[in-house]
């Protein structure tokens, strides 16, 4: 009986380690959600610099997506919870140079299934005035 028990050991460690690789790639590739990002629809609005998107999780920061017009760009993120913020030059000033001066409120969401979730990009304020920030619904 003894020299069985090894034998089972070397079986179920060639399992877990073969086996467990594919229920894991599976998983990460069931395992992203989709979301889209829509410039806000003012005529006016379309003249304002173009505005990119960040996405953080787990303390990760990195663009997702960037903006002109009346673009419209979509995204896969792996699930979990999610904190988007769009930035960019200030409006009305050609020289302007810090494509972070005009923020958005972070928006945090939850990103828990494959089906898509649209999150419109739109400017502070009304045309023709615009003041400099961005809010995300």
């Amino acid at each position: 009986m003894r020299p069985t028990r090894p034998l089972v050991g070397l079986l179920l460690a060639f399992l877990f380690t073969f086996m467990g690789t594919g229920r894991s790639e599976q998983a990460s590739a069931a395992g992203k959600g989709r979301i889209c990002f829509v410039r806000g629809n003012e005529p006016e609005s379309m003249k304002l610099p173009p505005v990119r998107v960040l996405g953080e999780m787990g303390g990760r920061s990195k663009k997702l997506v960037e903006l002109k017009g009346a673009d419209k760009a979509c995204v896969n993120v792996p699930f979990g919870k999610w904190s988007f913020e769009a930035r960019s030059k200030p409006p009305y000033d050609p020289k302007a140079t810090d494509v972070n001066a005009c923020r958005s409120f972070p928006l945090v969401l939850e990103v828990t299934k494959p089906e898509a979730v649209t999150v419109t990009v739109a400017p502070l304020g009304h045309a023709p005035l615009y003041i400099c920030g961005w809010e995300l619904n």
